[in-house]
């Protein structure tokens, strides 16, 4: 599976645990995107510092279980 595609995945696993609008502010496509998968780590990149910590803060453990789904 590429990177794009288990992208796709992980990110619509996302919208099913958290509201639409959180979704579309902290997950768009413009911001935050997969950067790498290597040794089962993947690397997210986001446009600003602010969205790195509060993807930490709050969605940290979320975003580790879809990506879980989304790799199988």
């Amino acid at each position: 599976m590429s990177n794009n595609e288990l992208w796709k995945k992980f990110l619509e696993n996302m919208k099913e645990v958290i509201s639409s609008t959180s979704f579309d502010i902290w997950f768009n496509e413009e911001d935050t995107k997969l950067h790498s998968l290597k040794n089962g780590i993947a690397t997210i990149t986001v446009a600003q510092e602010i969205t790195k910590k509060h993807l930490e803060e709050y969605y940290m453990d979320s975003m580790i279980e879809a990506m879980r789904k989304a790799s199988n």
